[in-house]
């Protein structure tokens, strides 16, 4: 059940994230938002960066962030 602060919105969401060139957050999920009711709505990750896996909605409802882990060749 939602708590009664919490919004509820329409539509698709577009969501645009980004970092500094020389810092971005290591492989893991996180929260981008709390107390609104994503639920059910289609999330666009628009100019999407290649170290992130997808914008999600989680069984709360928020927005949750993945992100890639990093990959490294060795050539010998």
């Amino acid at each position: 059940m939602k708590s009664p602060n919490t919004k509820a919105i329409s539509g698709a969401v577009n969501v645009k994230v980004s970092a500094t060139d020389d810092l971005r957050p290591k492989c893991g999920t996180y929260a981008l938002t709390s107390g609104f009711d994503f639920t059910g709505k289609t999330v666009n990750v628009v100019d999407q960066p290649d170290w992130v896996k997808s914008v999600s909605v989680d069984e709360s409802g928020n927005l949750v962030l993945t992100t890639r882990a990093g990959s490294m060749v060795i050539v010998m």
